[in-house]
């Protein structure tokens, strides 16, 4: 039979690991993706190829007869793969890894930029992708990404996923610098105020919504965006109010002359912000890229907000450092 489609290596290692494992559970275990990214990744396989790759009634699954002659030479191609890579990197040692992270949208512009500075000859190529959390989940859970930063969601509670914590932070209540009116009572300040909200498609959305469920305050709909920058804007015009974390407010460093941030009163909520690695890739690279992107806020990207608003450094958590010195 002639395999004239084409398909990609990872296709390859997925189906190799079914194969091996005879399970698609086990496959999804041993790559660190999640088991529904491994049956997409077979069907994908078999209807670029035309041919059925796995026996899915037996029990375990086993391969067809055209499935057994793609993983003898899968093998080969695999193998082969990896030994052209092992010259390569033995010849040129600073082409230590090729690196495909997708990170939260929110945190990109800043973080990116202080990552590759402080890790440039650390990493032969940086590849960056950005949006909402639940896009840099299904990167990273389908294997289109090597790791993730994102805010806490649903891809975090996968079994054989590293996380490491780079930041916990509070969601304060932003309201315009001349608003002289009631900013506890929300639903006084909805009567003076219009609610800007994130997307529920959005972590930050459901974290926010979630919160105004618990207060069982229901805001009119008005305007949803995803991006801080225009939140802000719409906030410091004066007629707006909304709920953004201190490094949302990175965004925006000049309009922080244009809002008040109010101390949070009563019951608070946090959002977390993780770093995604697969159990045992990439050997240490994933813990000190996590301590880089710690001390690039730390060191770089915190400081100004904490000048502006030094009772925040009692609410923010950088997992082993201390923001008090800075304030």
């Amino acid at each position: 039979m002639e395999w004239t489609s084409l398909f990609e290596f990872r296709e390859l290692e997925v189906f190799v690991a079914v194969v091996r494992t005879r399970s698609m559970t086990g496959a999804a275990q041993n790559l660190g993706l999640s088991q529904p990214a491994i049956s997409q990744t077979i069907k994908n396989l078999e209807e670029s190829l035309g041919v059925i790759l796995l026996d899915r009634q037996a029990r375990p699954i086993k391969p067809t007869a055209e499935g057994d002659n793609l993983f003898q030479a899968a093998q080969m191609l695999l193998e082969q793969q990896s030994k052209v890579i092992s010259q390569i990197r033995a010849r040129n040692p600073f082409i230590t890894h090729r690196v495909n992270i997708a990170i939260v949208d929110s945190l990109s512009g800043n973080l990116v930029p202080k990552i590759v500075q402080r890790m440039h000859n650390q990493v032969g190529r940086w590849q960056f992708s950005s949006g909402l959390t639940p896009d840099g989940e299904y990167a990273f859970s389908t294997g289109k990404c090597d790791l993730a930063i994102v805010a806490e969601g649903q891809a975090t509670t996968e079994l054989h996923i590293d996380q490491h914590l780079i930041l916990r932070e509070p969601f304060l209540k932003i309201f315009p610098r001349n608003y002289t009116g009631e900013v506890h009572d929300l639903k006084i300040v909805a009567d003076n105020l219009r609610f800007v909200r994130f997307s529920l498609e959005s972590t930050a959305g459901r974290s926010v919504e979630q919160h105004l469920n618990r207060l069982r305050l229901q805001l009119p709909l008005w305007v949803e965006s995803d991006s801080p920058m225009a939140q802000l804007e719409l906030i410091a015009s004066g007629t707006c109010w909304g709920y953004l974390t201190p490094t949302f407010l990175l965004s925006a460093p000049h309009l922080l002359e244009k809002i008040q941030v109010v101390t949070p009163r009563g019951a608070k909520f946090f959002r977390r912000i993780l770093l995604l690695g697969r159990h045992g890739h990439l050997g240490s690279l994933p813990e000190t890229l996590s301590e880089h992107c710690r001390l690039a806020l730390v060191e770089d990207l915190l400081p100004p907000l904490l000048d502006e608003f030094p009772w925040a450094s009692e609410l923010i958590d950088v997992p082993g450092h201390s923001l008090k010195s800075l304030t």
